[in-house]
């Protein structure tokens, strides 16, 4: 039986504390001459815990899976958006003799972290010749990994029950921030993409302004208010309107690699401006209540031309809260640039 006291979690790097108590567990991965080091543990009996999305090793939720304490103290204050008094009782638990690396995590059904994140570590782990099962939750995921090459019969989804882990290998934690210290993985990651993305033959054309369902996200309630005004003014720059995530990933990196301009509003769909052309076009639209471009170091790598379009908000003067209200003005002066 296991209990868990979300209160006495911690977020520590096992890689750290492995690496005084038994540095015979980590693996160093090569790389090139100057790089940043990277580094895999592998450790026993992990503790996976879907309502939580993480793995627990002796009360610590690895940095190496969530980042940072930041993401375990955001996560407690709001109960891991689950009633997670279930877990503070005795609870069963079900014993898999496997190998594992968990890449359902927090965030990790998010493309854009599943990205760069789960799929940066799954080249992490094959580099260091890890050979067990990886731990994913279903949609887009599977696809990525047979994309990758990863055998399906090492794809497992995440279990419903509490489960303990026979070994469960972790690498150091790597972020879209991280970019500027380990772009030679994250061009790695593009280019193995790609070339699994060829065999699409789907082409939207040079522009494409990425839009979003706001019924079928993670972070509903962001739509964009003035389509009316918007889808117009688009149509006549020559722009293709489309939902990536009604496309199969494979398309969607396709459509992506051909395409020379994306825009539309901030969401996990501009991950795809990884898969551009160098020297691309971007206009990300955001609603001045909630700027977070995590896609700027994407854009430095691959020396993007980047646009933000933001309404004015000079003295309260935004009543759309997450909601975003274009102003065309903006919005049109960026694209009659685009030819220049």
């Amino acid at each position: 039986m296991f209990s868990v006291k979300v209160e006495d979690l911690v977020c520590r790097s096992l890689i750290e504390l492995y690496r005084d108590v038994a540095p015979e567990r980590i693996v160093k991965i090569a790389r090139p001459d100057g790089a940043m080091p990277v580094s895999v543990v592998h450790v026993e009996n992990v503790l996976y815990l879907r309502g939580l999305r993480a793995p627990i090793v002796d009360n610590i939720m690895p940095a190496e899976s969530i980042l940072n304490s930041w993401h375990l103290e955001f996560e407690r204050s709001r109960n891991f958006l689950i009633q997670e008094d279930f877990y503070r009782e005795p609870f069963e638990y079900i014993y898999s003799d496997k190998e594992v690396c968990i890449l359902s995590n927090l965030y990790s059904e998010n493309f854009f972290h599943w990205l760069t994140e789960e799929a940066i570590r799954v080249l992490v782990m094959e580099k260091a010749g890890f050979s067990g099962h990886y731990v994913v939750r279903g949609g887009f995921v599977p696809q990525c990994m047979e994309m990758l090459g990863i055998a399906q019969e090492r794809v497992i989804e995440a279990p419903e029950r509490p489960t303990v882990f026979r070994s469960g290998w972790f690498a150091t934690a790597i972020s879209a921030d991280d970019i500027p210290l380990y772009p030679d993985l994250f061009l790695d990651l593009r280019a193995r993409l790609i070339a699994a993305s060829t065999r699409s033959r789907l082409d939207y054309g040079a522009r494409m302004w990425i839009d979003r369902d706001d019924k079928n996200v993670e972070n509903a309630g962001r739509e964009l208010i003035n389509k009316d005004e918007v889808y117009p003014l688009l149509e006549r720059y020559d722009f293709h309107i489309l939902d990536m995530a009604k496309l199969p990933v494979v398309d969607q990196i396709a459509v992506a690699s051909r395409a020379s301009i994306i825009g539309g509003t901030h969401g996990a769909g501009f991950v795809h401006v990884l898969f551009m052309k160098e020297k691309s076009r971007v206009i990300e639209c955001f609603t001045p209540n909630l700027i977070n471009s995590g896609i700027v170091d994407i854009c430095r790598l691959l020396r993007h031309r980047y646009a933000m379009v933001v309404p004015n908000n000079a003295y309260g003067s935004y009543p759309f809260g997450m909601q975003l209200k274009l102003d065309v003005r903006q919005l049109e002066l960026i694209l009659q640039g685009l030819d220049l």
